[in-house]
Formats: C-alpha cells, structure tokens, sequence
C-alpha cells in the first residue's frame, strides 16, 4: 500500500471532476451533502491505489460509495468493495 501511496493516476482528471460529479448526480436523481461530494472528489482524484472511507451508520458511507463506483466505471476502472466489522468502516480498492 505504502510503495503505490501517490504514485497512480487518479481515476477522474482533476480538470474533469466537477462535471464528473454532475453527471453522477444528475444520473441518481440525487443531491449530495456537501461533505460527501468533498469526499467523492478527493477519493476520485486522488493518486493512492488504495483509499478507506470511515464513518457512522446513516453518515452517507453507502451512497458515497456507490457514486464513486459509478463514476470510476465510466473512466473504466472496476473497484473492489471491502467492509469491516461493526465499527463502520468501508473501503474500496481500484484496480
């Protein structure tokens, strides 16, 4: 994890996220908070090969989730979604 810690490209262009995320939304007929879309586009343009996302139920773990996995199909990428124990962890893996 540590040796690919940067060094990918990310899965949405920078220059390409806002629109990215419009679409998402757009296609889920949906509204994000304004945390989880933050943290939708951090994790798309983000240049780790692996990333966690950590919260509470109801906290939007779920429907974030689902859009970056949307989002980074559309750029071709297929993720692999992970879950912890019961203290709310999820996480996903591109490859």
């Amino acid at each position: 994890m540590l040796d690919a810690k940067g060094k990918e490209p990310p899965i949405v262009p920078s220059n390409q996220i806002q629109e990215t995320m419009e679409q998402m939304m757009a296609a889920q007929e949906m509204k994000l908070k304004p945390r989880s879309a933050i943290r939708i586009g951090d994790i798309l343009t983000s240049r780790d090969r692996i990333i966690a996302l950590q919260g509470g139920a109801g906290t939007g773990k779920t429907t974030v989730l689902r859009t970056i996995r949307e989002a980074a199909e559309l750029y071709g990428y297929r993720l692999q979604g992970l879950a912890a124990d019961h203290q709310g962890s999820s996480a996903i893996g591109r490859q």
